[in-house]
Order: C-alpha cells, then structure tokens, then sequence
C-alpha cells in the first residue's frame, strides 16, 4: 500500500510504486480525491511536472456534446460537458431540459443546410 498525505484540500503526497512483475511505475490515487475532483474510474488522466511538484488534471478530449430540447418552449440547443456525471447535474438543476442524444460531428450553418434549397427554388 502506498504512502499518502493530504496537504490541503486539492493537494496529496502520493508514494511511486513500481510493479514488482512489469517494473512500470505507477501511483494509486486516494478515493477521496477522486471523488473531490469528480473523477470516475474511467477517466484518461495527465500529468505535467510543475514548479510544485506533478499536477494531475483530467483529459480535455473526453467532452461530450449533446443535443439538448427545452420542453417547455421547444428550444433545442447544444450544450458540451466535461462527462456525463456533470450532464446529469445539469438536467436535474434544469429539469425543462432533455438530452436528446450526443453529437458525432458538428450541424453545418444555415448556409450550407441552405444551399440545396435556393437551387430548387429558382428552378421552379
């Protein structure tokens, strides 16, 4: 078990281990900053070695953009989140709002939806 020290809310001491079989190394991260940082099992984490130490911050690459539909007034929006534990957050502080589903690829502007349109108009 690896030794482990909190300095301050945001701030551990965390012992490097190595693997007695593969000898990578490796650190264990304490539950709690986890849980303080709203980091899931799942996350790609990175690290840049700073003046201070090691700085550990999540992979920006893992946001996810949603469609999103006020019910209410039937406005459909998109909306991107870090991961899909903040979506939830989201939804049920705004309880309007539905997700319609996650985005693979950006809506082209009106300009290009457009441009089939004015063909057909001047044809007829």
């Amino acid at each position: 078990m690896s030794q482990v020290k909190k300095i301050r809310d945001n701030e551990w001491l965390i012992e490097v281990q190595e693997d007695g079989e593969t000898k990578e190394m490796y650190i264990q991260l304490p539950p709690e900053s986890l849980t303080q940082m709203g980091w899931c099992e799942d996350d790609i984490l990175t690290w840049s070695l700073t003046d201070n130490g090691v700085t550990i911050t999540k992979k920006k690459d893992q946001v996810k953009t949603v469609s999103i539909i006020n019910r209410n007034n039937g406005m459909v929006s998109e909306m991107t989140f870090d991961d899909n534990k903040q979506l939830d957050r989201w939804l049920e502080l705004n309880e309007d709002w539905e997700n319609l589903g996650e985005l693979e690829a950006e809506l082209p502007t009106r300009h290009v939806r457009m441009q089939g349109k004015e063909k057909d108009n001047n044809e007829t």
